[in-house]
């Protein structure tokens, strides 16, 4: 069955199929904006015992705060018809390679400045649930 280490690692591998964005998972020390930080923030261990997890997630959007059209780009970033969409690329790849039965966004809220790295970046949160696993060979 698929590890939680592996759902993590898929999140970040969605993530990062977006053409101009730089993944990163949570404890990353540095990022290059714009970014997608992927951040576990629940698992539901009871499920585990099973075969199956459940998991919530988030992802953080960061734009540097210094581009002049930081607003723009974050919002291209959670426009599904955009080429930098985060939510597309989720929309494309929803078993995370195959890693999951499905992974789904389910809001983007938090507009506004994020610190992260000790940096103050404009972004949003985007929030998901992982449901359950499939076989890995």
């Amino acid at each position: 069955m698929t590890t939680i280490a592996e759902c993590f690692a898929g999140l970040k591998t969605v993530c990062a199929s977006v053409e101009g964005v730089n993944a990163y998972t949570t404890g990353d020390d540095v990022v290059s904006a714009p970014a997608a930080v992927v951040s576990l923030e629940t698992v539901d261990i009871s499920s585990d015992l099973d075969g199956t997890i459940t998991a919530e997630f988030t992802v953080a959007l960061l734009i540097d705060r210094t581009h002049p059209d930081q607003f723009d780009v974050l919002l291209e970033m959670v426009e599904p018809a955009s080429g930098l969409s985060i939510i597309a690329a989720f929309d494309a790849d929803p078993t995370l390679g195959g890693l999951v039965a499905e992974a789904v966004l389910t809001s983007v809220g938090q507009f506004g400045t994020i610190s992260y790295a000790g940096r103050e970046h404009y972004g949003a949160i985007l929030s998901g649930s992982i449901i359950g696993t499939t076989e890995v060979d």
